[in-house]
């Protein structure tokens, strides 16, 4: 009975470090100077979705993912919340921001999980998605951040499943 309740807490902290360097890897410069990701909160909650994206994708074939994907899932939103409160959106304005941010985290994960897996385009993913606020965003910008989703896609796989349960987790750099 005890094991129960230690390992569900021991679920939770590993959700808030993934999230932790989910949000580390998403504020490293490089994405806004060098990869014309907007440096707006827009910009800012995109690029923490396809770090999000990049975790789920790696855990998503394996015996206890949707525990993990679903604490990840909860504590992300819970953070989002907590931000748009200390951004000063109004309480009556939140529920429905949370929607659309909910619903805007769904299909972008269905998006990038077409373009993966079902021979979608990425790079068009990315233009619509991450860059849909992006008016003159180049070939080359793009083909960098596809190469970028994948190369943290192949390092996350040799990443042991044990070391994410736990919480802990290495994005490889721009």
């Amino acid at each position: 009975m005890f094991n129960f309740w230690a390992q569900r807490k021991q679920q939770k902290q590993a959700a808030i470090k993934l999230y932790d360097s989910i949000v580390k890897q998403a504020r490293v410069p490089a994405f806004y100077q060098n990869l014309s990701v907007p440096d707006t909160a827009d910009g800012r909650f995109d690029l923490i979705l396809v770090h999000a994206f990049l975790v789920h994708y790696r855990v998503k074939d394996e015996q206890g993912a949707k525990k993990l994907a679903q604490n990840l899932f909860d504590h992300m939103f819970r953070e989002f919340d907590k931000a748009l409160r200390e951004m000063g959106v109004g309480d009556l304005k939140v529920p429905r921001q949370m929607k659309y941010m909910m619903k805007s985290y769904k299909g972008r994960l269905l998006t990038y999980l077409q373009a993966l897996d079902e021979g979608g385009d990425l790079k068009e993913a990315l233009r619509r998605n991450l860059y849909r606020k992006v008016e003159d965003v180049t070939d080359e910008t793009l083909v960098s951040m596809e190469n970028y989703i994948k190369n943290n896609i192949s390092s996350l796989e040799q990443q042991e499943r044990s070391a994410i349960n736990d919480g802990e987790i290495a994005f490889k750099d721009i």
